[in-house]
């Protein structure tokens, strides 16, 4: 997760993804399956727009480091999804401590899982008033609850709020003051 992308990786794996979503679209229209094709473009249309508002929120490290994570081999697959494009333009949180607190835990959690298990990690995004809150939605397998915890702890200034953490999820909820106005 540290691996700095140059403008040609970025490049060969957006080509990769498109080319894999559009081959898909030709299999199921050779097989005559139109409802599955518009269900796949409705589905490319959804994530384009979820890319397009996090990447105009002003935090373009946490930005990037969504936008590639699933390029990279993790024991975690990892979704988004940003509720309100319409909060104030030119208000930023903290962007390189919001990367590297979730850097590490991704980190942490990672280490957590069961890499033999399926395991979701989704981040719903919330521009509010004074800030911005973050949903960490873990569905999985944890097998080292106690690394977890203790990371959690160590950065209780930032976990607002920890739902729910078990064996099988972990959801936190976090809350970041706008730092300044642009």
């Amino acid at each position: 997760m540290n691996k700095h992308w140059n403008t040609l990786e970025v490049l060969r794996h957006a080509r990769h993804d498109w080319l894999n979503r559009i081959q898909l679209i030709k299999g199921y229209i050779a097989l005559n399956k139109v409802d599955r094709v518009r269900e796949i473009l409705d589905e490319i249309i959804a994530d384009a727009h979820q890319e397009s508002k996090l990447s105009n929120m002003n935090i373009p490290g946490f930005a990037s480091l969504l936008l590639v994570y699933n390029w990279e081999n993790h024991r975690i697959f990892l979704e988004y999804e940003v509720l309100d494009e319409n909060f104030g333009k030119g208000l930023t949180v903290d962007d390189q401590f919001l990367t590297e607190w979730t850097k590490n835990f991704l980190d942490v959690l990672g280490t957590s899982v069961d890499e033999d298990a399926e395991n979701y990690l989704s981040i719903t995004i919330e521009p509010e008033d004074q800030g911005i809150r973050f949903f960490f939605d873990f569905r999985g397998r944890i097998i080292k609850e106690d690394l977890l915890m203790d990371y959690l702890r160590e950065d209780s200034f930032i976990v607002q709020k920890i739902h729910a953490c078990n064996e099988q999820e972990l959801i936190i909820e976090l809350f970041l003051q706008y730092a300044t106005s642009v």
